[in-house]
């Protein structure tokens, strides 16, 4: 059975760049993978993000337009 709290190896922030490599693909007008998006959100809700990274994610994202992969 897998576990649903389990986070995929895809799925850590650390293998799409960390914060660094998520925000400066937004910044740069490119959509995020799936994963990317799963990767930065779980960040977020887990707490592990910091408000300056959370801010800039939504900023960013905003600034972007999110895509319907990336909601």
């Amino acid at each position: 059975m897998k576990d649903n709290n389990a986070v995929e190896v895809d799925e850590t922030l650390d293998a799409h760049g960390g914060w660094p490599g998520v925000l400066s693909d937004l910044v740069a007008g490119v959509d995020l993978t799936p994963a990317a998006s799963r990767a930065a959100l779980g960040s977020i809700l887990r707490g592990e993000a910091s408000d300056a990274q959370v801010a800039g994610f939504i900023v960013a994202l905003g600034m972007k337009g999110g895509s319907v992969l990336e909601l």
